[in-house]
């Protein structure tokens, strides 16, 4: 369930409004009601009809009906969150594992030393949420490094091969048919090291990102032990949150490039990713 956003979804919400211990809605109760009425006499439905609205209006229009929708949907939300973290948990090797769980003890540390966690934890969710999607994007790519790297252990270097490719076109005696063969091979072996190239750039890039974070979140950790003002800790947040909204196009490019991974571009609820301790 989303958490809602309009009056509309507190209208939806009031329609199958049900107290706890209730089988079925009392709503539903009353409309079966003027329905079957109706048959006998059909101003029942009119005043079914009015009645209904009013109920309505009524019960999505209170504060404390709506704090009760807002509060299921957030736990709502927040379960399936959950189950969307644990799997991107497992995904993770067990050392990007602990670094994602020694920044979320970070931001935990933060909102319980200062008094108005609430209005900070959203901004700090987020800020994991990223560290984690750039753990599993860099994960991907170092995957990709690793490959060719196996590869060249056996076969040499891409480079290598290229300059062997290379020799063999400069001798003008060998026959057209082996140098069409060697400029294909040629151009595999260019494009393939244009792609190790640029997996090893982005790999270079993701680690500098995350070293970013985790020391943008010690900082925050640092300053949130000895200065408590939250609207400065707030200011901190929202900056930080600038600074890496490029960090996050970048990441989300790479992510829609590999393709393998499970989409994180959602805002988290805070509950959803600072229940996970372990």
């Amino acid at each position: 369930m989303a958490v809602p956003r309009g009056f509309i979804d507190y209208i939806k919400a009031a329609f199958s409004a049900k107290p706890a211990g209730m089988f079925l809605p009392p709503n539903w109760a009353g409309l079966a009601a003027f329905a079957l009425l109706g048959f006998l006499n059909p101003g029942w439905w009119l005043i079914g009809a009015g009645l209904e609205a009013a109920y309505l209006l009524s019960l999505a229009g209170s504060a404390r009906f709506r704090k009760v929708v807002d509060a299921e949907a957030r736990a709502g939300q927040a379960e399936g969150f959950s189950e969307k973290l644990e799997n991107a948990l497992g995904s993770l090797s067990p050392r990007d594992r602990g670094r994602y769980l020694h920044l979320t003890t970070k931001c935990r540390a933060i909102l319980s030393s200062n008094p108005d966690a609430g209005d900070h934890a959203e901004g700090l969710a987020n800020l994991s949420w990223l560290f984690l999607s750039l753990l599993q994007t860099r994960q991907a790519v170092q995957r990709l490094v690793s490959s060719a790297a196996e590869e060249e252990g056996r076969e040499g270097s891409l480079r290598e091969r290229l300059e062997g490719v290379d020799q063999q076109l400069a001798d003008a005696a060998i026959s057209p048919e082996l140098r069409r063969s060697l400029e294909s091979r040629r151009d595999i072996l260019r494009q393939r090291q244009e792609t190790l190239d640029d997996s090893e750039s982005k790999l270079a890039h993701a680690d500098a990102e995350l070293l970013r974070i985790e020391e943008q979140a010690g900082l925050l950790h640092d300053q949130s032990l000895v200065r408590r003002e939250p609207a400065a800790l707030s200011r901190d947040i929202d900056r930080i949150s600038s600074e890496l909204a490029g960090t996050s196009r970048w990441m989300s490019e790479q992510r829609a490039l590999l393709g393998e991974l499970d989409s994180l571009n959602e805002s988290p609820p805070p509950a959803a990713v600072f229940q996970t301790e372990s």
